[in-house]
């Protein structure tokens, strides 16, 4: 409903905005005094993507600004939303400007909000009594696509090669996956990896795959995964 919501307001100010982007900094500046933090970043990140459309526009200072401001709300379920918003009001830009000499940002972007996204996802499995864990579980289960979103994205930037996922994206993403240390995180989000990434991508970092479920809670479902990627491989040609 806030989505659709906002959706009226971005294309009310895309079909107001004037030859000048004056009108669009000012509001962008303005939202920042709403007195409640929640509608305060959904605004800004309303209005910083219909800014981010201008030509003169500074992309990668208003990513970083809108990402940092994310920080300030820390509930497990409205932090998810918020960030959700975010890289999907966002990722037309990410996939735009993904090109040589802005690819390290992009990248770093999205690994950023996924990570901070992660932990909220976790954190939420410790919210409220114990007597409640069951339904915490289905919660976090219908919740999990939101997480994975961020990886989905990174797999659509045109940009990325081999050496760049085995040397600087799984790494980051698995460190974060080890770290978190929650099986239903863990089971999920590497799965995730097996479904998206090219054949080409997981052939060359198998290894390191391989090596991380080694590490992980020992309630993943470390069969699963290795069947899943023995059947995403099993038809792959060098």
């Amino acid at each position: 409903m806030v989505h659709d919501g906002l959706t009226y307001l971005a294309n009310y100010l895309k079909d107001n905005k004037s030859s000048s982007n004056n009108y669009l900094i000012d509001l962008y500046e303005l939202v920042q005094y709403a007195g409640n933090i929640i509608p305060r970043l959904y605004l800004m990140i309303t209005i910083g993507s219909v800014y981010m459309e201008s030509e003169d526009a500074p992309v990668n200072e208003i990513l970083n600004d809108m990402l940092e401001m994310c920080k300030g709300v820390q509930n497990p379920i409205r932090g998810l939303f918020l960030r959700y918003y975010l890289i999907q009001k966002t990722k037309y830009f990410i996939i735009k400007y993904a090109g040589p000499e802005n690819l390290d940002k992009m990248i770093s972007y999205i690994i950023t909000n996924f990570i901070e996204m992660n932990k909220l996802w976790v954190r939420q499995q410790h919210q409220g009594h114990s007597s409640e864990r069951a339904r915490r579980i289905e919660e976090r289960n219908e919740l999990k696509i939101l997480v994975g979103s961020n990886l989905v994205i990174l797999s659509q930037l045109d940009s990325i090669n081999v050496d760049i996922y085995k040397e600087k994206i799984l790494p980051e993403i698995l460190q974060q996956i080890i770290k978190c240390n929650d099986s239903i995180a863990q089971n999920y989000l590497l799965d995730v990896i097996i479904q998206i990434f090219p054949d080409n991508f997981q052939i060359a970092s198998l290894n390191l795959f391989l090596e991380s479920l080694l590490k992980v809670n020992t309630n993943v479902n470390i069969t699963m995964l290795i069947n899943s990627l023995i059947e995403r491989l099993l038809h792959y040609k060098l």
